[in-house]
């Protein structure tokens, strides 16, 4: 399978942290496709490029779609099982930097990428939740760094002829372990599925063995990543197809509404965004 980058920076080291990911989760024995080659330079096929392993299978949201009661329950169990083994991983097998001492210092990291982000936003009370976060990291502490997916939903989860689970789509860092079950949870409240996501919190939760104490927090902070991360590409004078911007912005209406809900509910910050 060949996977193209963007021919920038950004996607040079986007593709260099995919095969990073590949080849040391791999060597910890976690389901991640087997990684060929790494090319970093945009000549050859014009933007970077990772071949790895194609894995035949459908995406665990398909499986799901069509599964019974029973089985549902089996996939969102594996999904949950997919999880909750790279946290347990030590996260200098990606990130060779030694934990820092400062249980906020990831906070603080993601806090900073936000205002970074939402300067010059159109939609200016992002950045009063943004100081909702940062008058609640108090409460909300880093116990143990994890190696965070940062997109770990269930069409990034495939399920190979033999339902076996494999993970793909990496841009991973390290961080809290909250970051990527809140966004697991968002992402399928946003799409629609919040019956996928309150299950997914519940399996969580047994599995583990503890509350997911603070996920409120991380769930208005991943909703707020989310927002920054699709609203640029609503900004008019960026050059892109008509036809495509068209069809964007009708399929972020409903997922950006139940955003501005989620944010209202938790914040009592009320963001108004015209699509």
């Amino acid at each position: 399978m060949l996977k193209l980058y963007a021919p920038t920076a950004l996607g040079r080291e986007h593709a260099r942290r995919e095969w990073r990911a590949l080849q040391q989760l791999r060597a910890a024995d976690y389901a991640v496709p087997q990684g060929i080659l790494l090319e970093a330079d945009a000549g050859p096929l014009g933007s970077p490029f990772v071949v790895m392993e194609h894995v035949p299978g459908v995406s665990l949201w398909q499986a799901y779609e069509t599964a019974d009661a029973s089985k549902r329950a089996t996939l969102t169990a594996g999904f949950v099982d997919q999880l909750l083994p790279l946290q347990a991983l030590d996260p200098r097998i990606l990130q060779s930097a030694p934990a820092p001492a400062d249980p906020y210092s990831y906070l603080d990291h993601e806090l900073a990428l936000l205002r970074r982000d939402s300067e010059g936003s159109p939609h200016a009370r992002l950045s009063q939740v943004i100081q909702w976060l940062e008058q609640g990291k108090g409460t909300v502490p880093c116990e143990r760094p994890a190696i965070l997916h940062r997109d770990y939903h269930p069409w990034n989860v495939l399920v190979d002829d033999e339902e076996h689970l494999w993970v793909i789509d990496w841009d991973w860092q390290v961080g809290d372990a909250r970051f990527d079950l809140a966004w697991t949870c968002t992402l399928m409240e946003r799409s629609g599925f919040g019956s996928f996501s309150s299950d997914v919190q519940d399996e969580y939760e047994r599995q583990s063995g503890r509350a997911t104490e603070g996920l409120d927090y991380f769930k208005v902070l991943t909703t707020l990543r989310w927002l920054l991360n699709v609203l640029p590409a609503e900004d008019p004078e960026v050059p892109v197809d008509l036809a495509a911007r068209a069809e964007f912005r009708a399929f972020l209406v409903d997922p950006v509404r139940r955003a501005q809900t989620l944010l209202a509910e938790h914040t009592g910050v009320v963001v108004s965004m015209q699509l």
